[in-house]
Protein backbone atom coordinates (compact mmCIF):
# COMPACT_ATOMS: atom_id res chain seq x y z
CA UNK A 1 0.00 0.00 0.00
CA UNK A 2 1.39 3.45 -0.35
CA UNK A 3 1.05 5.80 2.72
CA UNK A 4 -0.73 8.83 2.21
CA UNK A 5 0.97 10.65 5.22
CA UNK A 6 4.57 9.36 6.26
CA UNK A 7 5.43 7.45 9.22
CA UNK A 8 7.95 10.25 10.05
CA UNK A 9 9.57 13.41 8.52
CA UNK A 10 12.53 14.51 9.71
CA UNK A 11 12.93 18.08 10.70
CA UNK A 12 16.50 19.25 9.78
CA UNK A 13 17.80 22.90 8.91
CA UNK A 14 21.09 24.69 9.08
CA UNK A 15 21.77 24.50 12.75
CA UNK A 16 22.49 20.66 12.11
CA UNK A 17 24.60 21.09 9.21
CA UNK A 18 26.82 23.67 11.09
CA UNK A 19 27.15 21.21 13.63
CA UNK A 20 28.28 18.61 11.85
CA UNK A 21 30.77 20.94 10.24
CA UNK A 22 31.94 22.23 13.73
CA UNK A 23 32.72 18.20 14.56
CA UNK A 24 34.35 17.54 10.95
CA UNK A 25 36.65 20.96 11.50
CA UNK A 26 37.92 19.70 14.82
CA UNK A 27 39.06 16.57 13.56
CA UNK A 28 38.26 14.80 16.94
CA UNK A 29 35.03 12.02 15.99
CA UNK A 30 34.82 10.10 18.65
CA UNK A 31 33.38 10.60 22.07
CA UNK A 32 35.12 14.09 23.61
CA UNK A 33 34.06 17.24 24.53
CA UNK A 34 30.51 17.54 21.95
CA UNK A 35 29.37 14.38 24.09
CA UNK A 36 30.23 16.05 27.31
CA UNK A 37 28.51 19.20 26.14
CA UNK A 38 25.65 17.42 24.94
CA UNK A 39 25.36 15.80 28.28
CA UNK A 40 25.14 18.60 30.59
CA UNK A 41 22.27 20.18 28.23
CA UNK A 42 20.33 17.33 28.28
CA UNK A 43 20.61 17.00 32.24
CA UNK A 44 19.72 20.69 32.23
CA UNK A 45 16.88 19.79 29.94
CA UNK A 46 15.77 16.65 32.00
CA UNK A 47 16.04 19.20 35.44
CA UNK A 48 19.61 17.99 36.82
CA UNK A 49 20.29 14.37 37.01
CA UNK A 50 23.76 12.93 35.58
CA UNK A 51 23.14 12.13 32.35
CA UNK A 52 25.38 9.60 30.17
CA UNK A 53 25.66 9.81 26.22
CA UNK A 54 25.70 6.32 24.58
CA UNK A 55 25.21 4.81 20.90
CA UNK A 56 21.16 3.46 20.88
CA UNK A 57 18.28 3.76 23.15
CA UNK A 58 18.96 -0.37 22.89
CA UNK A 59 22.39 0.18 24.59
CA UNK A 60 21.12 2.65 27.31
CA UNK A 61 18.55 0.07 28.75
CA UNK A 62 21.42 -3.19 28.15
CA UNK A 63 23.72 -0.75 29.93
CA UNK A 64 21.05 0.55 33.17
CA UNK A 65 20.01 -3.50 33.83
CA UNK A 66 23.48 -4.37 33.82
CA UNK A 67 24.75 -1.43 36.16
CA UNK A 68 21.70 -2.70 38.73
CA UNK A 69 23.47 -6.21 38.58
CA UNK A 70 20.56 -8.30 36.57
CA UNK A 71 21.70 -11.16 35.64
CA UNK A 72 21.14 -14.89 35.38
CA UNK A 73 18.05 -16.34 37.96
CA UNK A 74 16.66 -12.57 37.87
CA UNK A 75 13.36 -11.55 36.65
CA UNK A 76 12.83 -8.13 35.15
CA UNK A 77 8.83 -6.99 34.58
CA UNK A 78 8.53 -5.57 31.09
CA UNK A 79 5.07 -4.16 29.21
CA UNK A 80 3.19 -7.22 27.19
CA UNK A 81 3.16 -4.17 24.77
CA UNK A 82 6.41 -2.78 23.65
CA UNK A 83 8.91 -2.90 21.13
CA UNK A 84 11.25 -5.67 21.00
CA UNK A 85 14.63 -3.79 22.72
CA UNK A 86 12.99 -3.62 26.16
CA UNK A 87 12.71 -7.11 26.29
CA UNK A 88 15.94 -7.97 24.76
CA UNK A 89 18.33 -6.91 26.93
CA UNK A 90 16.88 -8.84 29.33
CA UNK A 91 18.12 -12.17 27.81
CA UNK A 92 21.23 -10.90 26.84
CA UNK A 93 22.10 -10.42 30.49
CA UNK A 94 20.56 -14.31 31.41
CA UNK A 95 18.28 -12.89 32.94
CA UNK A 96 14.08 -13.98 32.59
CA UNK A 97 11.23 -11.52 30.97
CA UNK A 98 7.87 -11.36 32.31
CA UNK A 99 5.35 -9.84 31.10
CA UNK A 100 2.64 -7.38 31.95
CA UNK A 101 -0.31 -6.05 30.86
CA UNK A 102 -1.75 -2.88 29.85
CA UNK A 103 -3.60 -1.01 32.53
CA UNK A 104 -6.21 -0.98 29.99
CA UNK A 105 -7.64 0.32 26.15
CA UNK A 106 -7.79 4.22 27.55
CA UNK A 107 -4.12 3.83 29.08
CA UNK A 108 -1.78 1.17 27.45
CA UNK A 109 0.99 1.48 30.22
CA UNK A 110 1.36 -0.75 32.48
CA UNK A 111 0.28 -0.12 35.79
CA UNK A 112 0.94 -1.12 39.69
CA UNK A 113 -2.06 -3.35 39.67
CA UNK A 114 -0.82 -5.02 36.22
CA UNK A 115 2.63 -5.84 38.12
CA UNK A 116 2.04 -6.27 41.07
CA UNK A 117 1.07 -9.75 40.97
CA UNK A 118 4.12 -10.84 39.06
CA UNK A 119 6.44 -9.80 41.66
CA UNK A 120 8.77 -12.46 43.28
CA UNK A 121 11.44 -12.81 45.43
CA UNK A 122 13.59 -13.43 41.82
CA UNK A 123 12.26 -9.82 40.53
CA UNK A 124 14.83 -7.63 40.46
CA UNK A 125 14.00 -4.57 38.41
CA UNK A 126 10.64 -3.22 36.66
CA UNK A 127 10.75 -1.13 33.24
CA UNK A 128 7.89 1.19 32.44
CA UNK A 129 7.09 2.42 29.08
CA UNK A 130 6.11 5.43 28.95
CA UNK A 131 3.90 4.45 25.77
CA UNK A 132 3.62 7.29 23.34
CA UNK A 133 4.80 9.81 25.56
CA UNK A 134 2.24 9.63 28.36
CA UNK A 135 3.49 8.35 32.42
CA UNK A 136 0.10 7.42 33.20
CA UNK A 137 0.61 5.05 36.73
CA UNK A 138 4.57 5.78 37.01
CA UNK A 139 4.13 7.40 40.31
CA UNK A 140 2.14 4.38 41.66
CA UNK A 141 4.42 2.17 39.95
CA UNK A 142 7.89 4.02 41.92
CA UNK A 143 6.00 3.66 44.98
CA UNK A 144 5.58 -0.32 44.44
CA UNK A 145 9.02 -0.57 43.49
CA UNK A 146 10.25 1.30 46.81
CA UNK A 147 8.04 -0.51 48.82
CA UNK A 148 9.40 -4.06 47.38
CA UNK A 149 12.57 -3.23 46.70
CA UNK A 150 12.56 -3.41 43.24
CA UNK A 151 14.47 -0.89 40.88
CA UNK A 152 12.50 1.14 38.39
CA UNK A 153 14.03 1.33 35.02
CA UNK A 154 12.18 3.53 32.42
CA UNK A 155 12.03 3.32 28.78
CA UNK A 156 11.46 7.40 28.29
CA UNK A 157 12.46 6.67 24.49
CA UNK A 158 8.97 8.15 24.04
CA UNK A 159 8.82 11.25 26.16
CA UNK A 160 11.42 13.78 24.46
CA UNK A 161 9.21 16.97 26.11
CA UNK A 162 6.79 15.06 27.96
CA UNK A 163 6.01 15.93 31.79
CA UNK A 164 4.34 13.93 35.17
CA UNK A 165 3.67 16.46 38.02
CA UNK A 166 6.22 18.62 37.25
CA UNK A 167 9.03 16.11 36.49
CA UNK A 168 10.91 14.94 33.03
CA UNK A 169 10.22 11.05 32.89
CA UNK A 170 13.02 9.46 33.23
CA UNK A 171 14.06 11.14 36.33
CA UNK A 172 11.36 9.05 38.24
CA UNK A 173 12.99 5.57 38.71
CA UNK A 174 16.21 4.78 39.61
CA UNK A 175 17.66 4.55 35.68
CA UNK A 176 15.26 6.38 32.67
CA UNK A 177 16.79 5.50 29.51
CA UNK A 178 16.56 7.43 26.18
CA UNK A 179 16.62 6.48 22.17
CA UNK A 180 17.21 9.19 19.75
CA UNK A 181 16.78 6.88 16.74
CA UNK A 182 15.70 8.67 13.68
CA UNK A 183 12.07 9.33 14.07
CA UNK A 184 11.98 10.03 17.54
CA UNK A 185 10.79 13.49 18.57
CA UNK A 186 14.96 14.49 18.57
CA UNK A 187 17.57 12.82 16.98
CA UNK A 188 20.85 12.86 17.20
CA UNK A 189 22.02 12.10 13.65
CA UNK A 190 19.81 8.46 13.15
CA UNK A 191 20.87 6.56 15.97
CA UNK A 192 21.80 7.44 19.78
CA UNK A 193 20.33 7.44 23.15
CA UNK A 194 21.31 8.41 26.93
CA UNK A 195 20.69 7.11 30.64
CA UNK A 196 20.36 9.17 33.01
CA UNK A 197 20.50 8.77 37.34
CA UNK A 198 20.69 10.68 40.07
CA UNK A 199 22.95 8.48 41.69
CA UNK A 200 26.73 9.16 41.57
CA UNK A 201 27.52 5.19 41.94
CA UNK A 202 25.57 3.81 39.29
CA UNK A 203 26.80 6.67 37.17
CA UNK A 204 30.26 5.63 37.47
CA UNK A 205 29.06 2.29 36.95
CA UNK A 206 27.50 3.21 33.73
CA UNK A 207 30.67 5.23 32.67
CA UNK A 208 32.66 2.48 32.61
CA UNK A 209 30.71 -0.35 31.26
CA UNK A 210 29.98 2.15 28.40
CA UNK A 211 34.29 2.03 27.71
CA UNK A 212 35.33 -1.82 27.13
CA UNK A 213 35.24 -1.36 31.48
CA UNK A 214 38.59 0.82 30.82
CA UNK A 215 40.06 3.21 33.65
CA UNK A 216 40.47 5.72 30.59
CA UNK A 217 38.94 7.22 28.13
CA UNK A 218 41.38 7.80 24.91
CA UNK A 219 39.93 11.23 24.91
CA UNK A 220 41.85 11.25 28.18
CA UNK A 221 45.43 10.23 26.80
CA UNK A 222 44.47 12.57 24.23
CA UNK A 223 44.13 16.27 26.41
CA UNK A 224 45.29 15.20 29.73
CA UNK A 225 48.20 12.84 28.94
CA UNK A 226 47.17 9.99 30.76
CA UNK A 227 49.45 6.64 29.25
CA UNK A 228 48.28 3.89 30.96
CA UNK A 229 44.97 2.07 32.03
CA UNK A 230 42.94 -0.86 33.32
CA UNK A 231 40.14 -3.05 32.48
CA UNK A 232 38.51 -3.51 35.64
CA UNK A 233 34.89 -4.85 34.24
CA UNK A 234 33.72 -6.88 31.44
CA UNK A 235 32.18 -3.95 29.44
CA UNK A 236 31.02 -2.87 25.81
CA UNK A 237 31.71 -0.40 22.98
CA UNK A 238 28.19 1.55 23.71
CA UNK A 239 30.90 5.13 22.87
CA UNK A 240 28.65 8.20 20.83
CA UNK A 241 30.54 10.07 18.05
CA UNK A 242 31.19 13.45 18.32
CA UNK A 243 28.75 13.65 14.96
CA UNK A 244 25.97 12.61 16.99
CA UNK A 245 26.20 14.52 20.35
CA UNK A 246 26.34 18.09 17.94
CA UNK A 247 23.96 16.84 15.70
CA UNK A 248 21.87 15.87 18.84
CA UNK A 249 22.54 20.05 20.79
CA UNK A 250 21.04 21.51 17.75
CA UNK A 251 17.87 19.34 17.83
CA UNK A 252 17.21 19.75 21.24
CA UNK A 253 17.72 23.46 20.86
CA UNK A 254 14.77 23.37 18.35
CA UNK A 255 12.67 20.23 20.20
CA UNK A 256 10.15 22.86 21.67
CA UNK A 257 9.38 24.29 18.24
CA UNK A 258 9.00 20.70 16.89
CA UNK A 259 7.10 19.78 19.75
CA UNK A 260 4.35 22.72 18.97
CA UNK A 261 3.84 21.80 15.64
CA UNK A 262 3.37 18.41 16.90
CA UNK A 263 0.66 18.91 19.02
CA UNK A 264 -1.15 21.35 17.06
CA UNK A 265 -1.31 18.34 14.69
CA UNK A 266 -2.05 15.86 17.56
CA UNK A 267 -5.49 18.14 18.54
CA UNK A 268 -6.03 18.06 14.82
CA UNK A 269 -6.40 14.39 14.86
CA UNK A 270 -7.62 14.34 18.01
CA UNK A 271 -10.93 16.35 16.93
CA UNK A 272 -11.43 14.14 13.73
CA UNK A 273 -11.04 10.90 15.09
CA UNK A 274 -13.62 11.72 17.49
CA UNK A 275 -16.29 12.02 15.39
CA UNK A 276 -15.69 8.60 14.15
CA UNK A 277 -17.80 5.91 16.18
CA UNK A 278 -16.40 3.06 18.22
CA UNK A 279 -12.91 4.65 17.65
CA UNK A 280 -10.78 4.81 21.36
CA UNK A 281 -7.93 7.43 21.38
CA UNK A 282 -6.10 6.36 24.82
CA UNK A 283 -5.24 8.97 26.91
CA UNK A 284 -6.40 12.40 28.33
CA UNK A 285 -4.05 15.78 28.24
CA UNK A 286 -1.87 15.40 25.10
CA UNK A 287 -0.28 18.70 26.05
CA UNK A 288 1.71 17.03 28.89
CA UNK A 289 3.03 14.67 26.24
CA UNK A 290 5.51 14.47 23.50
CA UNK A 291 3.15 12.84 21.53
CA UNK A 292 5.78 10.44 19.80
CA UNK A 293 2.84 8.76 17.85
CA UNK A 294 -0.59 8.86 18.35
CA UNK A 295 -2.31 5.37 19.03
CA UNK A 296 -5.91 4.43 17.93
CA UNK A 297 -7.90 1.60 19.34
CA UNK A 298 -10.51 0.05 16.46
CA UNK A 299 -13.91 -1.55 17.17
CA UNK A 300 -13.82 -5.08 17.68
CA UNK A 301 -13.93 -7.12 13.96
CA UNK A 302 -12.79 -3.41 11.76
CA UNK A 303 -10.14 -4.02 9.81
CA UNK A 304 -7.22 -2.26 10.71
CA UNK A 305 -5.30 -1.72 7.24
CA UNK A 306 -8.43 -0.39 5.85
Amino acid sequence: MSWKVPLFELELGPEELEALKRVLESRWLSAGPETEAFEREFSEFLGGPKVLMVSSGTAAIHLALRALGVGPGDEVVVPAMTFVSTATPVLWLGARPVFADSESLENPNISARTVEPLLTERTKAVVFVHYAGFSDGVEELRELTKERGVYLVEDAAHTHGSTVGGKRPGTIGDLGCFSFYSNKNMTTGGEGGAVATWSEELFERLKLLRSHGMTRSSRDAYSRGALSYDVVELGYNYRPTELQAAFGRAQLKRLPEMNSKRLEKVRLYRRLLSEIDGLIVPFENPERSANYILPVVLPEGAERAE
